[in-house]
């Protein structure tokens, strides 16, 4: 079902797995399916809601809210000092650069390439930081120690997944702003 929502429906909607199984490669199975975490019974509600804490912690509210702007310009608008043509120039070229960054990245996510995954994971926050979208941050510096560190690759794929969904809302929003300086 877990591969289904992902897979399929495109749904980022945090799935836990309570499970009676707490044999050695159970919670990895579950995470390979795409799970954000796992709990065995019986349930420690302590644990439980440490797990549902982290699962939808402030970084992810914002999966909820899509009517707020993900982006936020007045960093690039003031960088280049409200000069249109400058702030044209470095839309198009996060708008062409940005898609190949996260597309490299997934590569590198699907190879396991670690040391790539920081590498990528460091330039992409740059673009990001243009755009205005500080939420990316503190997940871009996890998935950049993750790819330094070796990481757990599933964490790394959920992660990846948050990042290119947040991403795709930005970059729209950017196209909008963009006609702006037709």
């Amino acid at each position: 079902a877990t591969s289904f929502i992902r897979e399929n429906l495109k749904n980022e909607v945090p799935i836990i797995a309570v499970t009676a199984h707490a044999m050695s490669g159970e919670k990895e199975k579950c995470l390979s399916f795409g799970m954000n975490d796992y709990i065995t019974k019986p349930i420690d509600v302590n644990n439980l809601f440490k797990i549902i804490y982290k699962t939808v912690s402030p970084r992810n509210i914002h999966q909820n809210n899509d009517a707020s702007p993900v982006t936020n310009l007045r960093y690039l608008k003031e960088t280049m000092n409200g000069k249109k043509e400058a702030i044209k120039e470095m839309l198009v070229y996060i708008l062409q650069q940005l898609p190949v960054y996260l597309s490299d990245l997934n590569t590198a996510i699907d190879e396991k390439e670690y040391p790539v995954i920081a590498k990528i994971s460091h330039k992409i926050k740059s673009a990001v930081a243009i755009m205005g979208v500080q939420q990316l941050d503190p997940l871009l510096t996890e998935m950049e120690i993750s790819g330094k560190n070796a990481g757990e690759i599933n964490t790394i794929k959920s992660m990846n997944r948050e990042l290119n969904r947040i991403c795709s809302m930005g970059m729209e929003e950017l196209k909008q702003e963009q006609l702006k300086y037709l």
